[in-house]
């Protein structure tokens, strides 16, 4: 089993506060094995390029260390109109958040998602409780449109050490995950880091653990 973290944040989104640096190396020091740093894209501006050749460069210079993959958090509402897909072209993978929200249908977003060119999941939201409010088979759905789903294991000061209730519900309920395995999706871990002096690789491991059992 690798120990694999989906959801990360450095200085290149204005919420966050470190080096790409202090992040891969906590995380190395935790045991993680691979590492996706998924910077927002709502404060990328003209530094895409930028981004993808340092995430290129450090992939490089922590070979044999961990496994880094370029990522990118879109926000689709509101969506930016600056953001075109095609820039998405040389990332390894992004993921949507606002998946769920009240002006945006379920539909509209796979439409979106279909106009990028990269891997993709849907980060930190509770997709039982959005698959009962919209009456679509949700997971059958990402199958369809090769979507993962992510267990937001966040515990640290930016999220006012708030820890997602979906997650707990899915890791104790027996028919939610009898669901997922009949879907057929793909389920990822994100600490949602925000600060490398935060990171908590140990529940990052646990939920990998939980997921492999």
């Amino acid at each position: 089993m690798k120990i694999i973290d989906l959801h990360s944040h450095t200085h290149y989104s204005a919420d966050a506060c470190s080096a790409p640096e202090s992040l891969i190396e906590k995380a190395i020091a935790g045991g993680v094995e691979m590492l996706g740093i998924t910077d927002h894209n709502y404060w990328f501006e003209d530094r895409i390029a930028q981004y993808i050749h340092e995430i290129s460069a450090l992939k490089r210079r922590y070979k044999g260390y961990i496994e880094l993959l370029c990522g990118m958090e879109i926000r689709t509402v509101p969506r930016s109109a600056s953001l075109a897909p095609a820039l998405l072209a040389d990332f390894d993978f992004c993921i949507f958040e606002n998946v769920g929200h009240p002006s945006q249908s379920f539909e509209d977003f796979l439409a979106y998602r279909k106009s990028f060119p990269c891997r993709a999941g849907i980060a930190h939201t509770d997709l039982f409780a959005y698959q009962a409010q919209c009456g679509l088979p949700v997971f059958d759905l990402m199958r369809e449109n090769d979507l993962f789903w992510e267990l937001n294991v966040n515990y640290d000061s930016i999220h006012g050490y708030h820890e997602h209730s979906y997650v707990k519900e899915f890791m104790r309920s027996c028919a939610q995950q009898e669901e997922v395995r009949r879907a057929g999706i793909k389920v990822s871990v994100g600490f949602d880091c925000h600060d490398a002096a935060e990171y908590d690789a140990q529940r990052v491991k646990e939920a990998n653990e939980f997921l492999d059992r």
